[in-house]
C-alpha cells in the first residue's frame, strides 16, 4: 500500500503536526510505503519526523519557495506565522502554485494507491485536484471549520474540490455533523475516528501525590488571547488566601509574540505563576507527570489532544464546555470529578468572547480551581488512575487501526 501524507504546516509543533508524526510512524509499523508533503521555514524542522527517511519527504519552503511565511491554520501559532484571513489573490496563487510543484514532483515520481492530508483547507482541495484517479482522505482537527468563516475569500475558491473528497475523518460526531453541513456531504463519506496520543510519551507515574505540600496546576498551549490564557491567570489571582500561597500556576507554550509577552504581563504582580516556555513533548510529559491539574480555558478547540496527553500523564482536568468536548468524555470521567467542565462564556465570535460575560467566566474558572484544591489539600483528589482505561484507548496506536481499515476499502 502506498499512501502520500499531506500537512501544509510543519510537522510536530502543533496538534495536527504532532498527529502527522505519530500516523507515519504507525504507518511504516503497518509496512505501507509512505511519501510526506510538508511546510516548512528550514531544512531542521524535519527533524521532528526523523523516522522517515529523507529522499521520502518533499518539502514546501515558505520564504524559499514563496515570499511568505507560512500560513497558520490557527491565527496563533507557536512559530512564525501569517494568517489565512490576510491572503490576497496573489498570495493565494503562489500558494497554489508552489503546493502543486511540489505534487506534481511527487507524481512524477511515484503515484500513491492513497492520499491522506490534514485540514480541509487549501492543500487538500488541490491534492484533490492534482491527484484526480486517487482516493483522498483528509483529517479534520475543526480549524478549517474556524478558516472558512474567517478567510470567505479562500472558502469560496475550495469549496467545490472539497466537495469531491472521497472520505473525511471526524473527531467527533458533532463535528461530522458541521463538515456534512458545511460541503453537504454524504453522511457515509464523513467517518468518525477521533484523535491520539503518543502512549510511550504520555503515560502516569504511580505515586503521583507522595508530596501533598504543594498544588500544580499546568496550561500547555498557544500562549493567546483565544485560548483564554488572560482569564486562567485573572482566575489565579482571584484565588482565596488560604489556596494562593501553596498553589503554582505553570503556563507552558512559546511565547516569542506580541500576544504572548502583552499576556505575560498580566502575570507579573504574582511569583507563583511562571512561563515555561516551548517544551518537547518529553518535557511536557515530564511536567504533567509532576502536576496535579491540566486547566484549558480555550474559547475554540477542535479535538484537543493536549487533554488527552494531560490525562494520561495522572492529571485531573479543567475544560471549558467545548461543543464536541462531551463526545469523546466518558461519562465516568466527569461523574467522578477527573474533569470538571467550565461554561464557556457567551462569543461575538467565533473565538472572542462577550466583555460583559468574562468575568463572570473568570469566577467560574477561580471556583472550580479552588474545588480542586480543596480536595488536594484534604486528601481527596479523585483517583485518575482508577479510570485510566478511558484514556488509553485514544493512543496513536489504536487511532491507527481504525485509519488502516479506512485505507484498506479503498484499495480492495
Amino acid at each position: 500500500m502506498r499512501v502520500l501524507y499531506i500537512l501544509s504546516q510543519k510537522p510536530g509543533n502543533t496538534g495536527s503536526g504532532i498527529y502527522l508524526k505519530y500516523i507515519t510512524r504507525e504507518a511504516l509499523k503497518h509496512g505501507i510505503d509512505l511519501r510526506v508533503v510538508v511546510g516548512i521555514t528550514e531544512h531542521s524542522d524535519l527533524e521532528n519526523i526523523s523516522h522517515i527517511p529523507e529522499d521520502k519527504i518533499y518539502p514546501v519552503y515558505f520564504g524559499k519557495h514563496t515570499k511568505f511565511t507560512i500560513a497558520g491554520m490557527s491565527d496563533v501559532m507557536p512559530y512564525e506565522s501569517i494568517k489565512f484571513s490576510s491572503f490576497n489573490e496573489k498570495m493565494f496563487k503562489d500558494y497554489i502554485d508552489v503546493f502543486a510543484n511540489v505534487f506534481n514532483k511527487v507524481r512524477y515520481n511515484w503515484e500513491p494507491d492513497i492520499v491522506h492530508s490534514n485540514h480541509l483547507w487549501i492543500a487538500t482541495a488541490l491534492a484533490i485536484k492534482i491527484f484526480d484517479n486517487v482516493p483522498v482522505i483528509a483529517s479534520c482537527h475543526g480549524t478549517a471549520l474556524r478558516q472558512s468563516v474567517l478567510a470567505p475569500f479562500i472558502e469560496k475558491k475550495i469549496y467545490s474540490d472539497l466537495q469531491k473528497i472521497s472520505c473525511v475523518l471526524a473527531l467527533t460526531e458533532e463535528q461530522k455533523a458541521k463538515i456534512i453541513n458545511w460541503l453537504k456531504l454524504d453522511s457515509k463519506k464523513v467517518i468518525v475516528t477521533g484523535s491520539g496520543y503518543a502512549n510511550d510519551i504520555f503515560c502516569p507515574v504511580e505515586k503521583k501525590f507522595k508530596n501533598r505540600n504543594y498544588f500544580k496546576i499546568i496550561y500547555a498551549g498557544k500562549v493567546s488571547f483565544s485560548k483564554g490564557v488572560p482569564c486562567l491567570i485573572s482566575a489565579f489571582k482571584k484565588l482565596n488566601p488560604k489556596f494562593s500561597s501553596k498553589t503554582f500556576l505553570y503556563i507552558a507554550g512559546d511565547f516569542n509574540n506580541i500576544e504572548a509577552m502583552q499576556i505575560m504581563k498580566l502575570a507579573e504582580s504574582s511569583k507563583n505563576i511562571i512561563f515555561l516556555g516551548k517544551l518537547s513533548q518529553e518535557q511536557l510529559a515530564e511536567k504533567f507527570r509532576d502536576s496535579h491539574l491540566f486547566i484549558l480555558p480555550s474559547f475554540f478547540e477542535g479535538l484537543p489532544l493536549v487533554v488527552i496527553e494531560s490525562l494520561a500523564c495522572g492529571c485531573a482536568a479543567i475544560v471549558t464546555k467545548l461543543p464536541d468536548i462531551e463526545a469523546w468524555i466518558h461519562r465516568d470521567l466527569i461523574e467522578n470529578g477527573v474533569i470538571k467542565l467550565v461554561p464557556l462564556p457567551r462569543l461575538k465570535s467565533i473565538d472572542e468572547p462577550v466583555d460583559s460575560d468574562i468575568e463572570g467566566f473568570i469566577d467560574k474558572l477561580k471556583d472550580s480551581i479552588e474545588h480542586y484544591a480543596e480536595s488536594f489539600f484534604k486528601n481527596k483528589f479523585p483517583d485518575t488512575l482508577k479510570f485510566f482505561n478511558y484514556i488509553s484507548e485514544h493512543s496513536f496506536e489504536n487511532l491507527f487501526k481504525k485509519i488502516f481499515k479506512i485505507y484498506q476499502r479503498f484499495i480492495i
